[in-house]
């Protein structure tokens, strides 16, 4: 019995205390909280939504930016800005801002519209006519659906009727949304409209399993101040399944780049259990597209005339008739001589081997020795021979040398013009030098360059400002100008332009393009550009051959025939006969001229002697005195022509750079001659057209 006993005592206790706690707590404590917490978040759920429409019932983040071009409106909406006056005027229908606004008082914040026909004086329908700064208004046809006029005029005044500002808007265009004039922009024409009311509605939804009432609902808006709407509430509290909303509008401008971001942030109690929140956000994203338009103008600058009215002078010869030459113009080429495209007008011509500097020294004389120009020149510059007062003799030895050491002769030529008959060609090569102008004493004259200026204007024609990046004009694919980067504002017009010579002779042609680039807001960016193209005609010649064939061949054959024959003889024998019978015995009635004497011989015969002696023989009226004397040396015969005063040229700002007036008195026989005046004209292009403008850029003076 003893064994018994002692087991059956101990393993009684120990399994009975420690078994039965541990399984007690765990289990109850992990289900007890999970499940507790769950019901509790569905008694309270709030969703908030938001949705925004505009006036034209499309929604507010899918609408359009309008085209930004009105055309003959029937309506035009403004708003006006107390704070801008005439200067503040951005458009394209008035390059002086006076001539299409006008101020006449220091503008008030609050003010009195009245508009009318600028042609009629009659009045048109404006709404509202009071309006604050800041306000738009509306400017209406006379009838229904009818066009306003082609020009109207709004007057601000004062509340007292006083005026304080005048605006001439011409409807026809060019008119844009956005432009301004005066105090007055351009917001809406017809249905193209800039400016829209736009609605946002802000919608709360009972989604919980309880009735709530809503605590806050604080709305964040863009431009706008954090409000908490809960007391527009259309309905609080809310029950199950229940829905609340509050709206508010305001003034959408989708004609400027923009982001509008509004918010709602919502707290709720239910009736049971914890508080819960709701949250939602619109964006609004408005990015116009920029727009230009480029306009390019080229204008000869003597006549003003635009470029398509230039003629081709072809290769017109120096023909001066009976007169002389006063005046060569050629351009230093650097080519070595080749007799075989000169034809008879080089009589001799001698290269040196030796290589030429770009920079010389040319000298040209006449065969007497005079010198005529001496000047250091390089490659393109323009040699112009005589001041156009006193006639150039015929033929020419030119010296092309080093400019440090003369005694370095690289070429040497002589040559002659014939500009008596049908002389050299222009635009004809002639060793270094060709032919590009002449002018005779009769003032007859042709030059193979006339100097245009071409000018390009970009238009910014969207509603928002644009940066300009590129902006350039070019000839035949050359650069010859272009403007830095700028901001263009809406209606802007910024322009450009550049001198430029262009060849006459030949079978020109040319194209003159413009293109500008810019960047706007939208990332997107806009370009414009445009051509100009110009083959110029062949000058008609029609016209001068007729004339001279008809009417001028007559007179000499009719009249002037019969008349010496009867009156000269009988004059010259009352008056003149005594005095000239000392000295040139009988010849006092021949007069010396360049020309044939016909027609009726002047009685008043005493002072002829003294008539200005030519350098070539007289025709028309023998003289068996002063026979010899044509056949004297031109420059014993001709006297040197004084110095001139040489105006330099207009240097127009912005065109280029005058490379200078040069001016050089030179000694000879005792008298003071001007070699040359000369302006070089550097464009900023390479290359060319011709074989003469991809060598030379210049203008020419003649006085």
């Amino acid at each position: 019995m003893t064994p018994t006993s002692s087991p059956l005592a101990s393993p009684t206790q120990i399994p009975s205390e420690s078994p039965s706690s541990t399984p007690t707590l765990a289990p109850s404590d992990l289900p007890s909280a999970t499940p507790t917490s769950s019901p509790s978040y569905s008694q309270c759920q709030a969703k908030v939504e938001i949705t925004c429409i505009t006036d034209s019932d499309v929604s507010c983040n899918q609408i359009e930016t309008p085209e930004a071009l009105c055309d003959r409106p029937n309506q035009i909406s403004f708003t006006y800005d107390s704070q801008s006056n005439c200067e503040d005027s951005l458009n394209q229908q008035g390059i002086d801002e006076n001539d299409i606004c006008e101020d006449l008082e220091v503008l008030e914040d609050r003010v009195f519209i009245t508009c009318e026909d600028a042609s009629m004086n009659v009045g048109l329908l404006v709404f509202p006519t009071t309006v604050a700064s800041g306000d738009k208004f509306t400017v209406f046809g006379s009838g229904n659906a009818s066009p306003l006029p082609e020009t109207i005029r709004c007057s601000i005044k004062d509340m007292d009727g006083k005026d304080l500002q005048r605006n001439l808007i011409q409807t026809p265009g060019p008119l844009h949304l956005k432009e301004k004039y005066g105090s007055l922009q351009v917001q809406m024409c017809d249905d193209q409209d800039c400016l829209h009311t736009a609605t946002m509605t802000y919608t709360l939804h009972n989604e919980g399993t309880n009735s709530m009432t809503i605590i806050s609902v604080t709305r964040e808006l863009t431009g706008e101040d954090p409000e908490d709407l809960v007391s527009k509430l259309s309905s609080n509290p809310l029950d199950v399944g229940e829905r609340s909303n509050t709206t508010e509008s305001f003034e959408l401008d989708i004609c400027q780049t923009s982001k509008i971001v509004a918010k709602i942030d919502v707290d709720a109690q239910p009736d049971d259990g914890p508080e819960c929140d709701g949250y939602s956000s619109y964006i609004i994203e408005i990015n116009p597209i920029c727009a230009l338009d480029v306009t390019l103008t080229c204008t000869e600058d003597d006549t003003d005339n635009p470029c398509d009215e230039l003629r081709s002078i072809e290769d017109a010869p120096c023909n001066c008739g009976s007169e002389c030459a006063t005046e060569l113009s050629f351009v230093y080429t650097g080519q070595p001589c080749d007799l075989t495209g000169a034809g008879a007008f080089i009589d001799e011509c001698e290269t040196m081997p030796q290589p030429r500097p770009g920079t010389i020294a040319v000298l040209v004389t006449s065969l007497t020795g005079t010198l005529f120009y001496s000047e250091i020149i390089t490659e393109g510059d323009l040699i112009t021979l005589g001041t156009g007062q006193s006639c150039l003799p015929n033929s020419f030895i030119v010296e092309i040398a080093d400019p440090g050491n003369p005694n370095t002769v690289y070429e040497t030529m002589s040559f002659r013009t014939e500009c008596g008959t049908d002389g050299m060609r222009l635009s004809s090569s002639h060793g270094p030098l060709d032919f590009v102008g002449f002018v005779c004493e009769n003032g007859r004259n042709e030059f193979c360059f006339t100097d245009v200026t071409v000018s390009a204007c970009a238009i910014n024609e969207g509603t928002i400002a644009s940066t300009i990046t590129i902006a350039s004009i070019e000839l035949d694919g050359n650069s010859i100008a272009s403007a830095g980067s700028q901001s263009l504002d809406a209606g802007q017009v910024t322009c450009f332009e550049e001198t430029i010579p262009l060849l006459l002779c030949g079978d020109p042609s040319y194209t003159i393009q413009t293109k500008v680039t810019a960047d706007d807001t939208s990332g997107i960016g806009c370009e414009s550009e445009t051509a100009l193209s110009l083959s110029l005609e062949p000058r008609p010649t029609a016209n001068p051959t007729a004339s001279p064939s008809v009417s001028p061949s007559a007179i000499p054959s009719v009249s002037p025939t019969t008349v010496p024959s009867m009156s000269p003889s009988a004059i010259p024998s009352i008056s003149p006969t005594a005095p000239p019978t000392r000295a040139p015995t009988g010849i006092p009635t021949a007069r010396i001229t360049s020309r044939p004497v016909t027609g009726v011989p002047t009685p008043v015969s005493t002072p002829v002697p003294t008539a200005r002696i030519t350098s070539r023989p007289v025709t028309g009226v023998p003289s068996p005195g002063p026979t010899p004397v044509p056949t004297a040396n031109i420059d014993t015969l001709r006297p040197v022509a004084p110095p001139v005063n040489v105006k330099p040229p207009k240097i127009h700002k912005g065109k280029g750079s005058y490379e200078g007036l040069r001016r050089e008195e030179i000694l000879v026989s005792g008298s003071t001659r001007e070699s040359v005046s000369l302006a070089t004209y550097r464009p900023k292009y390479a290359g060319g057209h011709q074989k003469i403008v991809s060598r030379m850029v210049f203008i020419t003076i003649f006085y």
